[in-house]
Parts: structure tokens; sequence; C-alpha cells
């Protein structure tokens, strides 16, 4: 009988022992899942398809994160010179127009976080006379101490004014902020437009419904206000959250249950009919 209910014990320790092992392993699994489906790994090595457009051409990257050494004082007198025009497939003409007289100019960008960058596009103004021959690329983490790209190297760019120059980096550059350093360019006109390429770990909405839950210090209520629920918070919905309150004692919850990791906030006005409501301030 003792044996019996040894035998017994050892049983139910080894099965409890493989479904904890069991359940841990699912557990693991459906974590990773849900990390790569927000777009986040622990090693740049894991990121696949690393040579997409990082945003300069459809406006992800906004005007604000462009900047240059000093743009030509002409840009004064022709509208279509502009560092927020320094974009891949602008209307014919508009570009960022370094000044020639100036020894030394760049373009700098600013994308916001930690990015894999594996190439760029370049391209002229396609006016028939302005493009950059040849650069330099610099890195940076935080815009103060910058490190050339392999030893100062000099990148040939463009041979006229509207093509597209693809240039691919020997390995991935991890960076937030990238200067190109203008060398040399056509004739007295040098203008550029660029494209960079490459891969981000977080760069997707993560906190939509209903695997994110909302939750807010008051809001509308049904039937009055039928779209003001927190629940409706979400970045592309048709309405959104509105307080019941007029107060700064207001606020949004967002549980998006497993850790997270977040780059960044992006907000809108309700969106709804008939309505003005939006928020001017964060705390």
């Amino acid at each position: 009988m003792k044996n019996i209910i040894i035998k017994l014990i050892n049983f139910l320790a080894n099965t409890i022992l493989l479904l904890i092992i069991a359940l841990v392993a699912e557990l693991l699994a459906i974590n990773n899942l849900i990390q790569a489906q927000r777009g986040y790994y622990d090693d740049w090595s894991q990121l696949k398809d690393c040579n997409r457009p990082l945003g300069l051409i459809d406006g992800r990257i906004h005007d604000w994160q462009l900047s240059d050494s000093s743009s030509n004082n002409h840009h004064q007198k022709d509208p279509n010179c502009n560092t927020r025009y320094a974009r891949i497939h602008q209307w014919p003409g508009r570009g960022w127009c370094p000044n020639p007289n100036s020894t030394y100019n760049y373009l700098q960008i600013d994308l916001g976080y930690e990015t894999a960058i594996n190439g760029l596009v370049t391209q002229g103004r396609a006016d028939g006379k302005s493009w950059i021959r040849s650069y330099r690329l610099m890195f940076s983490t935080d815009a103060n101490q910058w490190h050339y790209y392999n030893q100062k190297q000099t990148v040939l760019a463009n041979r006229d004014s509207h093509s597209l120059q693809y240039y691919l980096l020997a390995d991935l550059q991890v960076t937030r902020f990238v200067r190109l350093e203008v060398l040399t360019w056509h004739s007295n006109y040098p203008g550029l437009r660029v494209e960079l390429l490459g891969c981000r770990r977080c760069d997707t909405v993560i906190n939509y419904p209903p695997r994110t839950v909302y939750k807010a210090s008051s809001s509308r209520t049904w039937p009055q206000d039928a779209y003001c629920a927190p629940e409706n918070a979400y970045i592309d919905g048709s309405v959104g959250w509105c307080a019941k309150w007029n107060n700064q004692n207001q606020w949004l919850a967002v549980d998006l249950g497993p850790p997270t990791k977040i780059v960044g906030v992006v907000t809108r006005g309700t969106g709804a009919p008939f309505r003005r409501h939006w928020q001017r301030q964060e705390i």
C-alpha cells in the first residue's frame, strides 16, 4: 500500500511539473508573438526587410524634424527652395537648396528615436540644373556627438536633377540623427531631395481595441453623447473620448496588457460631427 501511495505521489508530481513546463512555454510563445506584432525586438539582427522608406516621402517624418546648416539665402526669393521640400518626388523644382557660397553645408534629419539605417535615395530638384554630386554621411544618437560613416567615405550622388540615385550602406547604422554633408554639386545650383531606407523596432500604433482597454476620469453619457465613451479614444476612429467636466482633473488611462515599449504619443481631436473638442496640452 505504501509503495502504491509513493508511486501515485511521484506520478502526480511529474504530471504537475510537465503541466508547469508546458504552461511556461505557452506563455513565452504568446509573449514573443505579442512583441513581434508590436514591432519590438531585443536584437536588431532579428529585423527583416530592413530597406523600407522611413517617412520623408509620405510625411511620417515631419517638417520640424528637418534642419540644415544654413539654407541658401535665395530661398527667400525662390519659395521652392526650403528644407521642408527635401523629400524625393516633391513637385518639380522644389527641394533643399544649400548655400553654394558656404564651405560647410549639411541637411540634418531627426528620426525621433533609435532607427536602423540601411541606405538612402537622393534626387535633384527636377528643374534641369540643381543637384548634388557627392556627400558624406554622419550619424548621432543625441545630436551632440557625431561620427562619419565608413571613415569619411565620399558617396557619389546624382548625375542629373530628376533621376533617383540609390546607395546601400555596407552595414546597418543604428542612430536617431542623420546628416548629409554636401561636398560637390552641379554648376552653381546645389539642390537635394532625399529618402532614408531602413527599419524601426517600434513604428506601429499599439492601442487598438479590443486588445487595449480604456478608462477615464469621466465621460459624457449615452444617449446624448454616445460617441464620447473612453473606448472611442483610439487614434483613427471617427469619434473620440470627451470628458464630462471642463477642468484639469480629467484623464484617460490606456491599459496595454503586457509590458510594452512606448516611443511616442499621437493625439488628435474627437473628429465628432458638430463638435469642437481637442486637447491643447498634456500634463
